[in-house]
C-alpha cells in the first residue's frame, strides 16, 4: 500500500534535505524499493540500463503510474469512510439526514437507537480509551437506555441520542484528519479547506514526483542513484533505517 510506505517515509525524512540530489535520490529509492531496487546499478549496468526499455518504462511510472495508484488509495480510504457513516446512519435509523447549520444531522434525522449489542460495537470502537466524560461512554453501555426521559423523578440522560450520533459521525470523519496544526493553520490562511493526511502527504509526494517531467530531469535522478549505488552511501550511512 502506497499510502502507508509514503507516511512513514515522509515521517523519517528531514523533507529540507530533498533539495539536493543526493539526498532526494535516497528518497526515490527508498519511495520505490518495492518496485526497483537498483541492487546492481553499477557502472556498466547503469549504461545498459538508460539504453533499455525499462528506462523508459520506470520514466513512466513515476511520472504517470505511481500518481495514479495512489489517488486510487486516496479515493478508497474516503470510500471506506463514506460506507462507516452509512453503517452508522442505518443504525440510528438516518434514511436521509437533515444538515444543520453546524454541518450536522439535526434530530429529524435520527428515528432509533441502536440495539444493545450495536452499541456495545460503537463503544468499542469510537469511545473505548478517549477521553469522553465516563458518565457519557457509561450511559450508551447501559444494557437499558431512554434518551426521551423527561420525568422529573428520572435522571436526564448526560447526552440525547442526537449528540451521541453526531459524536460517532465526527468521530468517523476526522480520524484521518491528523494533519500537524500549524501545518492546518497555515492551509486555513490560504483559504484551503481541511485535509486528511492521506491527501496531504499525496500532496507533498507529488510535488516530489513532478520534479521528474521530463527526460533530462529523469537523467539527473538516475544518475545521483546510480552515484549513491556505487558508493554505497545508503549501506555506510543509513543503513539503520532500511528495511531491505
Amino acid at each position: 500500500m502506497w499510502l502507508e510506505h509514503i507516511h512513514t517515509l515522509i515521517e523519517e525524512t528531514n523533507m529540507n534535505d530533498l533539495n539536493c540530489d543526493l539526498p532526494l535520490s535516497i528518497f526515490m529509492i527508498k519511495l520505490l524499493f518495492t518496485r526497483i531496487k537498483f541492487d546492481n546499478f553499477t557502472n556498466k549496468s547503469h549504461i545498459d540500463y538508460v539504453k533499455s526499455h525499462q528506462f523508459i518504462e520506470l520514466r513512466y511510472f513515476i511520472q504517470s503510474t505511481i500518481k495514479e495508484e495512489i489517488e486510487e488509495e486516496c479515493v478508497l480510504k474516503e470510500k471506506a469512510i463514506e460506507n462507516e457513516i452509512k453503517e452508522l446512519d442505518e443504525l440510528f435509523g438516518v434514511v436521509v439526514p437533515y444538515e444543520s447549520n453546524s454541518g450536522l444531522p439535526s434530530t429529524s434525522g435520527v428515528s432509533k437507537t441502536p440495539s444493545y449489542e450495536d452499541r456495545m460495537i460503537l463503544y468499542a470502537k469510537y469511545m473505548e480509551g478517549s477521553n469522553i466524560q465516563v458518565d457519557i461512554s457509561d450511559n450508551w453501555t447501559n444494557k437499558e437506555v431512554n434518551f426521551d426521559r423527561k420525568s422529573k423523578h428520572v435522571p436526564s440522560p448526560p447526552w440525547r441520542l442526537i449528540n451521541y450520533y453526531n459524536y460517532f459521525k465526527t468521530t468517523i470523519q476526522n480520524k484521518d484528519n491528523v494533519v500537524d496544526q500549524e501545518v492546518m493553520t497555515t492551509r486555513r490562511s490560504y483559504g484551503k479547506p481541511n485535509i486528511s493526511i492521506y491527501r496531504y502527504n499525496q500532496e507533498r509526494i507529488l510535488n516530489i514526483l513532478n520534479r521528474f517531467n521530463n527526460k533530462e530531469s529523469f537523467m539527473k535522478l538516475l544518475e545521483s542513484i546510480h552515484d549513491v549505488k556505487v558508493s554505497k552511501l545508503m549501506e555506510n550511512r543509513d543503513k539503520d533505517t532500511l528495511n531491505y
